[in-house]
């Protein structure tokens, strides 16, 4: 994740000494093989540090999601007799699941990661709730993300050559059927009917074929373009040349792409889940539109669409809101979140060796 070595790094400017490792998948679509592999590699990286170093902290940054509880289970299981404190920070959990009937052994596994760890960071008040009404017994928290601050290189704009449409709206995200991006053509196809309008997708995915067979059969071939997975200048650059973000997803924590839509000046249509809900105001920072509705959200789209002074009034707010999730203020909350949980009530000058894998 991006915003992690950003964390990290403000981290050690507040007197932290941190060790990093990888632990989860180190590229999207990964062969099992390599999964196998590639995690028995990171908890044995994760033993010898453990056996070389006294740390007070190992914090475990991860998802919750079968690979992830499984992969978690094995390496607090096998590093039981070397671990000090342990914390998880999930993002991106499956927390409705817990509150489900079945399935009972993802259940069962996951309250078994919880019994071995101390703690567990969250993303939204929601998944906090969730998660305490499935084990009572234990606390969770709740921290944020910083947001990855702007490059101070020079952003190139008209860079993706998008046509000189009246509103120019963009999804940046992984192309799943869970982020919405379905429900997204169906409301462009809607919107074409009225609206001069262009979509920019950025990101891969399983669903990419799925994605552009629909394109074509809704006949939207020139109203969208496909631009794969971008970051860096080219990622800033499409912030700054839409007019719209659109996230309509089923299930997020607190994405990063928000925050970023917030710093580069780009209004936000996106559904009221999770963090979101936690942190945005609706028609001061966000339009909401429900889960899984494209026809509401072409409406919602088109509010912003017909009213360029709501758009502007939004982009204006987010300027002033984004500053909340800055590298600073945002590590020392986390900071403040980790004495919690070791229940110490003042943060002291120094921190002695925490380790992030």
């Amino acid at each position: 994740m991006k915003h992690t070595p950003i964390l990290v790094e403000e981290l050690r400017t507040l007197g932290c000494a941190i060790d990093t490792l990888p632990w989860g998948a180190n590229e999207n679509d990964e062969k099992l093989s390599r999964k196998i592999s590639g995690r028995i590699l990171s908890i044995v990286q994760v033993h010898e540090l453990l056996k070389k170093n006294i740390y007070d902290l190992l914090i475990i940054k991860t998802a919750h999601d079968w690979a992830a509880v499984i992969r978690d289970l094995t390496l607090l299981w096998t590093t039981r007799h070397l671990r000090p404190l342990t914390i998880l920070q999930i993002h991106g959990s499956q927390s409705h699941r817990l509150a489900e009937g079945k399935p009972k052994l993802f259940k069962k596994a996951t309250k078994v990661v919880l019994d071995l760890c101390d703690g567990v960071m969250l993303l939204s008040t929601e998944e906090q709730n969730d998660f305490m009404r499935f084990y009572a017994s234990k606390k969770f928290w709740t921290v944020e993300n910083p947001v990855v601050l702007n490059s101070p290189e020079k952003v190139v704009h008209n860079q993706w050559s998008l046509p000189n449409s009246k509103s120019k709206l963009l999804f940046v995200g992984r192309l799943v059927k869970e982020k919405g991006i379905f429900e997204l053509l169906h409301a462009v196809a809607t919107l074409t009917q009225k609206h001069d309008i262009h979509l920019l997708i950025l990101g891969v995915g399983p669903e990419e074929n799925a994605v552009k067979k629909l394109i074509d059969k809704l006949g939207i071939s020139k109203t969208v373009t496909l631009g794969g997975y971008a970051e860096g200048q080219k990622l800033i650059a499409a912030y700054k040349e839409a007019d719209i973000l659109i996230l309509p997803s089923w299930i997020e924590g607190f994405p990063t792409v928000v925050t970023e839509a917030m710093q580069h000046g780009t209004a936000i249509v996106t559904t009221k889940i999770r963090g979101v809900a936690d942190h945005l105001i609706e028609n001061e920072n966000a339009i909401y539109t429900p889960v899984n509705d494209a026809n509401a959200l072409a409406s919602n789209i088109e509010k912003l669409v017909n009213n360029p002074q709501l758009r502007d009034k939004i982009v204006q707010t987010n300027k002033v809101k984004v500053q909340d999730f800055l590298p600073k203020p945002v590590a020392l909350r986390y900071l403040e979140t980790i004495y919690k949980i070791i229940n110490q009530k003042t943060i002291p000058d120094q921190v002695a060796n925490p380790l992030g894998t």
